[in-house]
């Protein structure tokens, strides 16, 4: 058991047993870096200081409208897309583990969208490239736009609290 599962009375709250619990098992059965297990128990007890000011007592007391609350806090706060993302990846590993543990009945992750990360293509020397259809016209150097999927991979990506806000609305 982590130092942080003490709580204040010297007691251990439940979304620490859980926490630690999901640690345990993904610091033993999964190929995660300390790094990444760093940062997952660090995204997970920041949901349970959140979910605990919120009147949560565990992990099976935070709604999805609990953690749409706590990714727009992020995101207002400046976090990454990549951060969100891994907290996202976090939260949903941890939920399913409770889940298919018999520990929680349901997985408030299930209803939220991940985030669309920006991915950098590789830029040819002069950023544009030349086409030439005929041998005619082989002279011709006029620049073309890459093709069509490559304006989706480089368009602006949204954020998880943008892509679930719509959902929640409607």
């Amino acid at each position: 058991m982590s130092n942080s599962a003490l709580g204040e009375e010297g007691t251990v709250s439940e979304f620490d047993l859980q926490i630690d619990l999901f640690m345990s098992h993904i610091s033993v059965e999964r190929n995660l870096s300390p790094h990444t297990l760093e940062a997952y128990g660090r995204d997970l007890r920041k949901l349970s200081d959140f979910a605990e000011k919120q009147g949560r007592r565990d992990m099976g007391d935070v709604t999805t409208l609990d953690l749409l609350q706590f990714l727009k806090g992020l995101h207002e706060g400046g976090a990454s897309t990549r951060t969100q993302a891994r907290l996202m990846s976090a939260l949903r590993t941890c939920y399913r583990f409770l889940v298919t543990e018999g520990r929680l009945e349901r997985d408030p992750t299930e209803e939220i969208d991940m985030p669309k990360s920006r991915r950098k293509l590789p830029e040819a020397a002069s950023g544009r490239r030349s086409v030439s259809s005929s041998p005619e016209t082989a002279s011709d150097t006029s620049p073309v736009d890459p093709p069509g999927p490559v304006a989706l991979i480089s368009s602006p990506s949204s954020s998880i609290f943008h892509n679930v806000l719509h959902v929640s609305q409607s």
